[in-house]
């Protein structure tokens, strides 16, 4: 099996040749210069029995030209064949590359969903932890206030102690020293 190259096909010149001289055949011209069939001949082309005799086309091989179409006709025919093969081939390729960019385009048109979906559990997941730490920061920062201001509180009590503690001594200590005795 040949691969099939995609491109731009070059001209066959020889198959080329081959049609132009069954068109030729298929018109049963007659020799211009002898009015004679033509018959074929593979070094010149087409020349009659009486052409043969020149100089020119000794030794040339002459074949009648019903059996030379016969034979071009059947080299046509395979050529036909395979070329047809070959557009078969580039047909089914074609069909192929088509199924095969199709089957990519879904394969990547679900990836992407895919991917997109995960990403989404992902944020909604994160958004849950998110509330859920924020709340109980929240909490913990309310817990945590309220302990340092009970903390505040008592301190300022302990300071107002003791800021009475230091006005009575100081008032004791500017009292008479019989007062003092007394209170000892």
């Amino acid at each position: 099996m040949h691969t099939f190259q995609i491109g731009s096909p070059r001209p066959n010149k020889k198959l080329q040749s081959i049609i132009e001289t069954v068109k030729n055949m298929n018109c049963k011209k007659l020799c211009e210069e002898h009015g004679e069939t033509l018959h074929f001949c593979e070094d010149d082309q087409f020349i009659c029995l009486c052409c043969e005799q020149k100089p020119q086309h000794k030794g040339h091989v002459l074949v009648l030209a019903e059996d030379v179409c016969q034979d071009y006709k059947e080299k046509l025919q395979k050529a036909m064949t395979k070329l047809r093969e070959n557009e078969s081939q580039c047909n089914n390729l074609k069909l192929f590359q088509q199924k095969q960019r199709t089957e990519w385009e879904e394969k990547i048109k679900l990836q992407r969903q895919k991917i997109q979906s995960e990403f989404q559990n992902l944020r909604s997941f994160l958004h849950k932890e998110e509330k859920h730490f924020l709340r109980r920061l929240g909490e913990e920062e309310e817990q945590i206030l309220c302990q340092l201001q009970e903390g505040e509180d008592k301190l300022e009590k302990q300071n107002q102690e003791l800021q009475n503690h230091v006005l009575e001594l100081e008032r004791k200590c500017q009292d008479s020293i019989q007062n003092l005795m007394k209170s000892a």
